[in-house]
């Protein structure tokens, strides 16, 4: 199976994602690493969706900004995943735009959406009312509110069963 992961914004989360990847052993995963995390500069969605461009992959992992990177690829520049994990959706204050874009990919392809209860990037009930009722779209609620995720083995389990079932 061929897994990319996008992390969060922060470089933490590029660890935080190959511990959640490797008890998955799903193959060998790719975790993507920004270009903002080598310098001075901010992050760039649109560069780091434009590396995406026309790439298949089965299943792609992401984390908060990775959610939004791995949803403008999907719709703009033909990032192909048979399938799609996202955590941590920030969804708080969300344009109509984005929103749209975690609707395109959960009515197109099966994504599991996990969100913490009260996430202060967007709470779990923020997030079911724009994606409750896409076709593909399966939602796991997780306790937090600190938008860390840290018990990856739980998330892990829950990834692992989806994939089984799909």
């Amino acid at each position: 199976m061929k897994v990319i992961g996008l992390p969060g914004r922060n470089k933490e989360t590029e660890e935080w994602l190959r511990h959640l990847l490797a008890p998955l052993a799903l193959g060998a995963a790719e975790v993507v690493r920004y270009r903002h995390w080598g310098g001075d500069t901010d992050p760039d969605i649109m560069h780091e969706t434009e590396a995406l461009r026309g790439r298949a992959v089965d299943l792609v992992v992401a984390k908060s900004m990775g959610t939004i990177v791995a949803t403008t690829a999907y719709s703009s520049v033909s990032f192909q995943p048979t399938w799609a994990v996202l955590i941590g959706s920030p969804v708080a204050g969300s344009s109509p735009e984005l929103q749209a874009l975690y609707r395109g990919l959960a009515e197109e392809i099966p994504t599991l959406f996990i969100q913490q209860t009260s996430d202060f990037t967007g709470t779990f009930a923020q997030l079911k009312a724009i994606v409750e009722g896409c076709s593909n779209a399966h939602l796991v609620e997780v306790p937090g509110k600190d938008h860390r995720y840290a018990d990856t083995a739980a998330i892990a389990s829950v990834i692992a069963a989806w994939v089984g079932r799909s």
